[in-house]
């Protein structure tokens, strides 16, 4: 089993996480692009007795956001066998990189669609994506 667990200090944004084998996130800095977040990855969950898995921590600062998915977003193929890829995922939240968590799933929802047409979905497609609001949102 793969596994991302982040749990988020809600007061200063700071992040601790584990990776275990799962894809790397997407984070967006304020006024920013989207790019992976590459922390320590750890083994896969339940591979290995004993097993000891190391966090990392970041912050979500105001107005930066965080996107989570599963392996079945970049590994979207199309009739020709052809993946999604991390690329186009990542071009996908730049569309609006800006926008709700609602609308940067979407865009990547749509992106996959017209990438993969007709071709038979074989894997989950799981995605979730937070923002953390702006001071200036909240005033």
């Amino acid at each position: 089993v793969t596994l991302w667990f982040g749990i988020m200090e809600c007061s200063t944004g700071k992040v601790v996480s584990v990776n275990a084998g799962h894809e790397h996130p997407a984070i967006r800095r304020a006024g920013g692009r989207f790019e992976l977040l590459k922390g320590k990855s750890n083994f896969v969950i339940g591979g290995l007795p004993d097993m000891v898995y190391e966090e990392y921590e970041f912050v979500l600062n105001d107005g930066d956001s965080l996107f989570l998915y599963t392996d079945g977003v970049p590994e979207a193929t199309d009739r020709n066998d052809s993946a999604f890829g991390l690329d186009r995922m990542i071009d996908a939240l730049n569309i609006d990189g800006d926008a709700d968590p609602k609308t940067l799933i979407t865009n990547v929802e749509n992106m996959i669609s017209g990438f993969v047409g007709d071709a038979a979905q074989f894997d989950d497609i799981t995605m979730l994506s937070i923002k953390r609001p702006s001071k200036k949102a909240n005033q």
